[in-house]
């Protein structure tokens, strides 16, 4: 039986993006620091079961930016990582394999990052990569 996910409170959800949106001005303004903190404290706003509201995975997703973008890539696969194990995934979500790539090309772990993306390719048939960093796709023919 799969998990029904749930509409946040959208006062909760607010707050939440309003601490999203002054972590990505700091970034933008290069205190990345700062940023990577906020985005943290944002996420941790977020109740129980983090990855079991409707606005989960776009939380998820502007976090991992942040953190990638701000050079905390541990915390960044930490979180990408709770997902996976998470009652909430299912296995046709290819975004936490695509964002865990990206988050190991910007470390330069290659390997990593192209397992990962091979993931996501196939669960998703390509679409991963459409709007996306060319040398993404391009790292799977590497």
């Amino acid at each position: 039986m799969q998990p029904v996910v749930e509409p946040l409170d959208p006062a909760i959800e607010q707050k939440i993006s309003a601490r999203f949106k002054q972590a990505l001005a700091l970034l933008n303004s290069a205190d990345k620091v700062k940023a990577s903190q906020l985005a943290l404290d944002a996420w941790n706003q977020m109740p129980e079961p983090r990855f079991g509201w409707d606005v989960s995975l776009s939380k998820t997703r502007v976090l991992v930016h942040i953190l990638r973008e701000a050079g905390q890539y541990e915390p960044a696969i930490d979180v990408l990582k709770q997902h996976l194990q998470s009652r909430f995934y299912q296995e046709y979500q290819y975004h936490p394999y695509f964002l865990l790539g990206t988050v190991y090309f910007a470390m330069g772990d290659m390997d990593s990052a192209r397992e990962n993306f091979r993931i996501a390719d196939r669960i998703s048939r390509g679409r991963c990569f459409v709007d996306e960093n060319p040398a993404f796709k391009k790292l799977l023919k590497a």
